[in-house]
């Protein structure tokens, strides 16, 4: 008579534990890819696991979007590349059976060019990131003004930061090589490549390498030109 009433005691006090519950805010390109991931572990290690991706957009992808507006010209308003040398990139596109969509670059037809003041300019020649590695690129630049170059030129001699001082990667550039630098060039590129302000990210988080070249050699002109004499 009382079994039952025991068993439903012993089931609504010890109930079958749920499946962990992932919640991903988010649905670009780093959101998928978590997603993906996470459920690809989950299913290596043989367990369950419930996914989640939140989205705000009519559509996954984030800044990701390609377009074909007119005459046949395609239109990338994200990222539309990324580096061989990093074979990260190459194996999710394997995996996702994506590797005969890939397209090479030509090098010979590579070409960036700078919206500014409704005008385009061509991308300085021979830079490292963000580090001008031949000031005479700089210099025929029609991009900046004689007093930004000028400060540009000044680079070498600007005192590095104290090591525990952390910043944001506008602040950083701006300090290495002024304001116009960062407005015109290193900001809109940094801003591609991170997909966000540069005011409101951290250079040593995204950009280690050159807060060590600046702790190494004072300079990331100097050091820029070490490594590329090393290569």
């Amino acid at each position: 008579m009382f079994e039952p009433l025991y068993t439903l005691s012993m089931n609504t006090l010890n109930p079958p534990e749920p499946p962990p519950h992932l919640a991903i805010i988010g649905g670009g390109i780093t959101g998928l890819t978590t997603a993906y991931y996470a459920l690809q572990e989950a299913r290596r290690r043989s367990s369950s696991l419930r996914c989640t991706v939140l989205e705000a957009a009519r559509e996954c992808g984030g800044k990701m979007e390609t377009l074909e507006p007119c005459e046949g010209w395609r239109v990338e308003t994200g990222p539309d590349s990324f580096l061989t040398q990093k074979n990260d990139g190459i194996d999710l596109c394997c995996e996702l059976g994506l590797e005969n969509e890939l397209e090479g670059s030509l090098d010979e037809n590579r070409r960036t060019y700078m919206v500014h003041k409704g005008a385009m300019f061509p991308f300085p020649d021979s830079l490292r990131l963000i580090t001008p590695l031949r000031w005479q690129s700089i210099f025929r630049s029609p991009l900046f003004t004689w007093r930004g170059k000028a400060r540009i030129l000044c680079e070498p001699w600007i005192p590095a930061s104290p090591p525990v001082f952390d910043e944001s990667v506008a602040s950083f550039v701006a300090r290495r090589y002024g304001q116009e630098y960062l407005e015109r060039l290193a900001g809109p590129l940094l801003a591609g490549i991170c997909v966000g302000d540069p005011n409101r990210l951290s250079v040593k988080s995204l950009f280690p390498s050159l807060v060590e070249a600046e702790r190494q050699h004072a300079s990331l002109t100097r050091a820029g030109r070490k490594t590329e004499i090393e290569e």
